[in-house]
């Protein structure tokens, strides 16, 4: 009776290795990157109109321009795009060369934009870069000037997407 747990133990181990059950050490543990629902964009634009007048039958406005690179960026090149009616003199404040920004680096540029008319116009900045691995992305940004008229009550999400989201660690809980 006392050679029974000897036995079950050499029985079983005898049984693991014939099995073919590999034994591997275990593994230095990495850190996974943290997990996103969507990637970013190395470059992050910010567009935003930071003063409107009205000027007889239309206005003048100046519109800010910001950059910021999350990572390297090459050949960055950015167009204002203007509906009818809104003229301005970016050529001045907008490179006429591509540029680069490194990682972590930053430009504002201004814009000074004039409206022959009263009303709402979506003004959009378009930008195109390459990344150092080669891969060229075009994105845009858009805000809406005001000229003679009131913004509608509320928040404008200007037709873009908008989710609430929930970190990935809350929904393992």
């Amino acid at each position: 009776m006392r050679r029974a747990p000897g036995l079950t133990l050499v029985t079983f181990t005898t049984l693991c290795l014939l099995s073919g059950v590999p034994f591997h050490p275990p593994r230095p543990h990495r850190p996974a990157p943290r997990p996103t629902i969507e990637p970013t964009l190395p470059l992050a634009i910010d567009l935003k109109v930071a003063s409107s007048a009205e000027v007889g039958e239309g206005g003048v406005a100046r519109l800010e321009i910001g950059l910021e690179a999350d990572r390297a960026v090459r050949d960055v090149e950015i167009s204002l795009v203007r509906p009818d009616g809104i003229g301005g003199d970016d050529a001045e404040a907008l490179p006429e060369r591509p540029f680069s920004l490194a990682a972590g680096e930053s430009r504002a540029f201004v814009a000074r934009l004039n409206a022959a008319r009263h009303g709402a116009f979506p003004v959009r900045l378009r930008a195109s870069f390459r990344l150092e691995d080669g891969r060229v992305f075009t994105t845009q940004q858009g805000t809406t000037l005001w000229i003679g008229a009131r913004a509608p009550e509320g928040r404008s999400v200007a037709g873009a997407y908008e989710v609430m989201a929930v970190p990935l660690e809350e929904l393992r809980r």
